[in-house]
């Protein structure tokens, strides 16, 4: 590409140089007007030269490929911002457990919170798994904050304790 517009350049640089040189060496007069015009007409094919030599063919494909990849890096988009709105209703839902859980002394070990894509074309909260040492009525009341705040059922959280795991 390049090199084609060096190319252009150089035409259109010594199309100038050789008309302004013929335009010193002629006399004032008939002849004169008569070369500027034989110039100007020159001067503006090798402007135009390029346009001659575009394969038109070649650019319609280059211009459907270059649609298609757009088509596909809009996919990736997409693909990427929906992952990341899930990474975030995750850790904003981790977040707010761990805040509630502090708010009533309930110590927490662990909290993943796992979000689900809707048939209506969103993330949203689904699992929580929660990794526990606290009291039953401090976990009780933790799961209630997390069924009514968050939405997920109780039948979707998943307590276990630091006991068991070890």
């Amino acid at each position: 590409m390049s090199e084609l517009f060096g190319q252009w350049l150089h035409a259109v640089i010594y199309t100038g140089i050789v008309c302004s040189i013929a335009m010193l060496l002629t006399p004032e007069g008939r002849v004169k007007k008569a070369l500027a015009i034989i110039c100007a007409v020159v001067m503006c094919a090798a402007v135009a030269s390029p346009i001659a030599k575009l394969d038109f063919d070649a650019y319609s494909k280059a211009m459907a490929r270059y649609e298609l990849d757009a088509e596909k890096y809009i996919g990736k988009g997409e693909d990427y911002s929906k992952n990341l709105n899930r990474s975030i209703i995750e850790d904003k839902c981790r977040a707010y457990i761990l805040d509630k859980a502090d708010e009533i002394g309930a110590e927490l070990s662990e909290v993943t919170v796992t979000a689900q894509w809707s048939s209506d074309g969103y993330w949203y909260p689904h699992e929580a798994e929660i990794v526990s040492s606290a009291a039953d009525d401090q976990k009780s009341r933790l799961s209630d904050y997390i069924q009514t705040q968050l939405g997920i059922s109780i039948s979707d959280q998943n307590w276990s304790d630091e006991a068991n795991d070890r």
